[in-house]
């Protein structure tokens, strides 16, 4: 039985690979790619296939993710985007801010998040206002802002960091600082019945 290998890929922007096509074909272990873009997110995978009968096997494990940043620099160990960002005002101008992380598929495991906390529409990725650690056992995270200004709406985002880069999500929400308490109670009765 002859085996060659049959390299298939998605088209450079991330996405599912497309196996309904081989980019190449080649009997030995190991394979060259073209020069990747850069800013690309290209997937690849391998099949072996039986040159005898034309079989080939249909894994869907065999893969390798590259992620090239805008200069061309590998981050594939980058980690994933946090999900399910939540931001509420809390009393005296803070805000609690909430979010979850997904492991499944990350290019390496978070060191940790950046919290961003921006007057306007349009979160300042600059400086975080908040770094929060990751942990394994934890599903959720969540910490705590202070110094909002009353009636200031602000755009919150959150970004997962690790020694090889900060991922770029760019998914925020919006908060508006309370600093005002509710008025005190000033009438209270109690009817009988």
């Amino acid at each position: 039985m002859s085996v060659i290998y049959n390299i298939y890929s998605n088209n450079n922007s991330g996405g599912a690979v497309n196996y309904a096509a081989p980019i190449a074909s080649t009997a030995a272990l190991s394979f060259t790619t073209s020069t990747l873009p850069p800013g690309s997110d290209t997937t690849f995978a391998v099949r072996a296939q039986d040159t005898a009968t034309g079989l080939e096997e249909a894994n869907t494990i065999v893969v390798r993710r590259v992620i090239l940043d805008a200069n061309g620099n590998d981050v594939s160990a980058q980690p994933n985007a946090p999900h399910a960002l939540q931001a509420a005002p809390t009393a005296g101008g803070g805000c609690s801010v909430s979010w979850a992380y997904q492991s499944q598929g990350q290019g390496a495991p978070p060191n940790g998040f950046f919290v961003y906390s921006t007057a306007g529409s349009t979160p300042n990725y600059a400086a975080p206002a908040a770094t929060v650690p990751y942990s394994t056992t934890a599903a959720g995270f969540q910490c705590e802002l202070n110094g909002l200004v009353d009636g200031q709406i602000y755009a919150v985002a959150v970004r997962a960091f690790n020694a090889v880069a900060t991922e770029t999500n760019t998914v925020a929400v919006s908060v508006t600082g309370d600093l005002t308490p509710p008025a005190n109670v000033d009438l209270f009765s109690v009817a009988t019945f």
